[in-house]
């Protein structure tokens, strides 16, 4: 499927987050009743237990993980195919204990963090970069 083709299929999709493991049951209601720019998708990952050689642990893991997933134009390579974007955020237990509008203040941070990154990569003066976000930071 080419990427135009992709795009435009995907603009028509409804995207909702969903939640994989248990855990943080207010915020896992949030995340799986809004909704965003279409193609995104969030997902909130609770470990829980890992198999290794067929023994199952169960250990504690600080967070659980916003995981958000993208399709979106490559600012780097013209004609801007469309790549996967990824970007993970971790969510406090803590989160559970805000009200719902301290959730969505939550929810909107790590939004902006990823949106401020992809400003990044596409605002240019001159063809080029103002800031590039994958340079090493001074």
């Amino acid at each position: 499927m080419s990427s135009e083709v992709l795009y435009r299929y995907q603009a028509v999709l409804p995207v909702r987050g969903s939640v994989r493991g248990v855990g943080m049951p207010k915020f896992s209601k949030l995340i799986e009743s809004f909704s965003y720019k279409p193609g995104y998708e969030f997902t909130l990952i609770h470990p829980e237990k890992a198999k290794i050689d067929g023994m199952t642990l169960n250990f504690d893991i600080p967070m659980s993980v916003l995981y958000l997933k993208a399709y979106a134009p490559d600012s780097t390579k013209p004609p801007h195919e469309l790549i996967l974007l990824q970007f993970q955020a971790a969510i406090p237990h803590y989160i559970e204990d805000l009200n719902r509008g301290g959730q969505l203040q939550y929810l909107r941070q790590i939004i902006e963090i990823f949106e401020k990154h992809e400003t990044d990569e596409w605002l240019r003066v001159d063809g080029e970069l103002v800031k590039n976000p994958h340079a090493a930071q001074e």
